[in-house]
This record gives structure tokens, sequence and C-alpha cells, in this order.
């Protein structure tokens, strides 16, 4: 019963809704990958993980006390990171955008969190004493963030489905020309369609995995090895671009499966018809 009505929606499926969503694909992945690189709301709110110290842990009023004198409180603060981009964000307000490559810049700008010597949180530009450096444990969330991003956080995934999302979006173009004013190698650029479908799917179903790991990981283990001082977020954005996209991926090549499996059956009928037309003669 599922099969036929699965059969019966995929036939009533207009031809020109793969090359829609193949192009629609395009915009999501490449935004997705381009997240957090500019100041923009749509650009920073597509981020994977936010990092924000955890207000209700019994360490962050002596923390934020010991940062009354900066221009910023510890809660007004949030990081949040792409597949090639971060953003620093003060009370909603994004004050550093841009690549993970730079974010070795903002340590600067950042204060780092001294767990157990509360003089080296009075300023974000304070210097301490070679001996008081040795007894500081500091907790620093740009490069808590930076080690996520570098460590766990691969954009391989991402830049080699968009890749194939294009040479796809080629390749079925011609297809459904081909199918008009008889181009030549037809079949073979069908089950080459397939085939790139096929692999478009899988890869972007190992990333999505793979993204989910990154983030189970990050929020599991990431707020116990900080003493609970970190606070871990999901992003809701990323994570919709992410599972649409696989969906997208998905309907097309199921889409393409059933014009395949027509377009053989009906080349088929077409060499049982010349066969028989051969056998009479």
């Amino acid at each position: 019963m599922s099969l036929t009505v699965a059969y019966y929606i995929l036939k009533k499926v207009p031809p020109q809704l793969p090359l829609i969503l193949l192009f629609v694909n395009a915009f999501l992945l490449i935004s997705l990958l381009t997240g957090c690189t500019t100041s923009g709301v749509a650009s920073r709110s597509t981020h994977l993980i936010e990092y924000t110290f955890n207000q209700k842990s019994t360490m962050f009023n002596i923390m934020e006390n010991a940062y009354s004198n900066n221009t910023f409180n510890l809660s007004d603060l949030s990081i949040r990171v792409g597949y090639l981009g971060y953003c620093v964000t003060i009370n909603d307000d994004s004050r550093y955008c841009g690549f993970t490559k730079n974010m070795k810049d903002m340590m600067s700008e950042i204060p780092k969190v001294s767990l157990y010597n509360s003089r080296s949180n009075l300023t974000s530009s304070s210097s301490s004493s070679s001996s008081d450096s040795q007894n500081e444990a500091n907790l620093d969330i740009i490069k808590v963030s930076e080690a996520i991003n570098n460590e766990l956080i691969k954009p391989y995934f991402l830049i080699v489905v968009i890749i194939f999302n294009l040479i796809v979006l080629l390749v079925e173009i011609y297809s459904r020309i081909s199918e008009h004013f008889a181009f030549p190698h037809t079949k073979k650029v069908k089950w080459m369609s397939f085939g790139l479908q096929l692999v478009c799917f899988l890869v972007w179903l190992m990333g999505s995995i793979w993204y989910w790991l990154v983030v189970k990981t990050s929020y599991e283990t990431d707020g116990l090895s900080s003493f609970n001082l970190l606070k871990i977020k999901k992003g809701s954005k990323a994570s919709a671009l992410t599972w649409v996209s696989l969906c997208f991926f998905l309907v097309v090549l199921l889409f393409n499966i059933f014009k395949l499996a027509r377009y053989l059956r009906a080349a088929k009928k077409l060499d049982d018809l010349e066969n028989e037309k051969i056998g009479r003669v």
C-alpha cells in the first residue's frame, strides 16, 4: 500500500521539482558554510554552537563581580561558531565577526576567567607576574571555541557536497534538455545523474551525522570540563538547514530513481518492439 502511494505521488510530481530543489539546496548549503562570517543578522544567526557563561553556576557571581570594572558583563557575552566563521556577541550586539582563522585576534579583547586567582580577573588586559601566572588556572572562552572549531567542526563534507550539488544541477539540466532534443548519450547522462545524486545524499548524510555528533559531544563534555562554567547551545537555524537540505537530496534521489526506472522500462519496451519487427522480417 505504501509503495503504491509513493508511486502515485512520484508520478504526480512535476519534472521541474528536482531542479528547483537542487537550486534551493545550493543556496541553503552556501549560507550554512558562510554562517557567522559577517555581522549581518542572517549570517550571525547561522551558527553551529553558541558558548555563553552559565549564570546558574555556583562560581558565576564571583567571576561576574571580578569583572565589574570591564565595559561589559560576562552574562552579556556569547561566542557563536560556524563552519568557517565566528561571532562575538555582547548584549545582543555582534562586536566581532569573521573567519575562524582570525579568532586569535580576539583573545586580547575578551577576558579570561581565572578559576582561583581573582587578581587576573580585574581587567581584560591585566598582566601578572610569572609566579602568579604559574598558579593560575584560566578558562578562555575564545580558546575553547577555537579548539572545537579546529578539532571537530570540519567543513570538508559541506564543501564537497556543495561542489557535487552544482555538478548534479548542471547534469540534470542537460538531462532534461536531452529528453526534448534527442542529445547524444542520454542514457549515460541519466545514470551519471543518478550516481552523483546518490553520492550527494551519502556524503551529506555523513556530514549531517558528524554535525550532530559534534554538537552532542560539545554539549555533554565542554560543560563538565569547564566545571559547569560554560553553557553550550545548539544553533537551531544551522540544524534546520542541515536536515532540510538532506531531505531535499533524498527527495531528488527518489525522484531520479523513479524517472530512471520508467526510462529503462520504456527503452526495454522499445527494444522489444524493434526485435519483434526484425523477427517478422
